[in-house]
Formats: C-alpha cells, structure tokens, sequence
C-alpha cells in the first residue's frame, strides 16, 4: 500500500548510467530492425510509386507468419537458453542453437514451398500481371533469413552482447 516513490539520487543515476551503453545499442538494433522492415516499401514506392508496392504488400503479408512464429518462438526460447549460459552450461545451448536453428530453417523451408506452390492459385486483383513467383519467392526468402539469424541473435542477447546485435542487424 505504500505509494511508489521516484528517487534520481546518486545510486538511482548510477545504476541508468550502467544500463546507458548497453540500452543505446539494444535501440540502435530496434531500430535498424524497424528501417528493415519498412525500408523494402520506401524504395519501391520512392523508385516506383505507390501503386507498384501492392503486389510486394501482398506478398509481404502471406509469408508474415514465418516472421510472426520467429518472434514466437524467440520468445519462448529466450528465458531458456538465459538460463543455460548464466549456470555455464555451454554444451546446452550450443546444442539448442543447433537443433532449433535447424528446425526453424525447415519450418522455413516447408513454409516457403507450400506458399510458392499455393501462389498460382490465389487471384489477388493486387497481383494480376506481376511476376508473382518472384516476388513471392523474394518475400519468402526475407521472412525465411529471420529465422535464420533467430537463434544467435537470442543466444546474443542472452549474453547481453547489444553491440554485436546491432551491427549484425545494422548489415
């Protein structure tokens, strides 16, 4: 029942200061991630108009569950491979990274197959007379290179090494 209490004393501003570097470079990463993300719609929309996105738009969304089950499934794994390199036990995660890394990439894999197979059948107003296995298969390929990176980058942040997860990011 106590009321919350704000304190920015030398204790408070020390423990932020500690925290600065390595919350500098976690946004840095978030932000690279966010201009990834949007910046395949600024070009083509820059070089090509508005309208030449649709096609890219749609195909961005039919493979978006490959990247939303990426942040899933690096969100279940996170506290877990945490775990494993706080008590040192190298062998564990190395392990992990190996067999979810691989699945992930199957997952991927099949993913990519079933919707570059599916492709032909879906008429989309948005798509007719664009090269639609191309584009699809362009989509699937930056959605499949998440899960590609999914596990070292959570084996990095594990280790709280932001710095290297935003150059990686940033390339």
């Amino acid at each position: 029942r106590a009321a919350p209490r704000v304190d920015f004393g030398r204790r408070a501003r020390g423990f932020y200061l500690v925290l600065s570097r390595r919350l500098a470079w976690s946004l840095h990463s978030v932000t690279a991630t966010i201009l990834q993300g949007q910046g395949v719609a600024f070009l083509v929309v820059g070089f090509a108009g508005p309208a030449a996105f649709a096609p890219i738009a749609a195909m961005l969304a039919f493979f978006a569950p490959l990247r939303i089950f990426s942040l899933s499934l690096g969100n279940m794994l996170l506290p877990e491979i945490a775990r494993l390199v706080a008590d040192g036990d190298n062998p564990g995660w190395r392990r992990m990274r190996h067999v979810w890394t691989l699945r992930a990439l199957a997952i991927a894999l099949a993913y990519g197959e079933l919707g570059l197979l599916a492709l032909p059948h879906l008429h989309l107003k948005s798509v007719e007379g664009q090269p639609v296995a191309f584009i699809g298969a362009v989509a699937w390929a930056l959605h499949a290179l998440v899960l590609g990176y999914m596990m070292p980058r959570i084996l990095l942040e594990a280790r709280m090494r932001f710095r290297e997860i935003a150059v990686i990011t940033t390339v």
